[in-house]
């Protein structure tokens, strides 16, 4: 059975070692530093679930999930970080579910296996 696809997007989530080999036990995993490579990404291949890092500081990178949402919208998407206005903002352009840092890996692979399944 092939693997779902799961794109880690953003600055520091993109290199947390220990979230990346958790997820891999139920996906195959791509990380991506740069939130505005996501289109492009997207155009490679399908991409089940996105963990979508944006921090506070930038909150026009929420709108990347309306983009994702309105050209894929099989694609769910975990957003991480981002303040509580951002959050409701996140939920109002389709995402599936937020996370404040610090995140907890276990916590977050879990999810991640829920939203596979459903």
């Amino acid at each position: 059975m092939k693997k779902p696809y799961v794109l880690l997007s953003g600055k520091n989530i993109s290199r947390d070692a220990s979230l990346i080999t958790e997820l891999q036990k139920s996906a195959e995993v791509v990380s991506n530093h740069d939130n505005n490579a996501i289109d492009a990404i997207l155009e490679g291949r399908q991409v089940d679930v996105i963990i979508l890092e944006v921090p506070g500081l930038y909150p026009g990178e929420a709108e990347i999930i309306r983009r994702i949402k309105t050209r894929f919208p099989e694609t769910k998407i975990i957003f991480i970080d981002g303040g509580r206005e951002l959050m409701a903002m996140a939920f109002q352009y389709g995402a599936s579910d937020a996370y404040r840092k610090p995140y907890r890996n276990g916590m977050l692979a879990e999810r991640l296996k829920a939203l596979l399944e459903y």
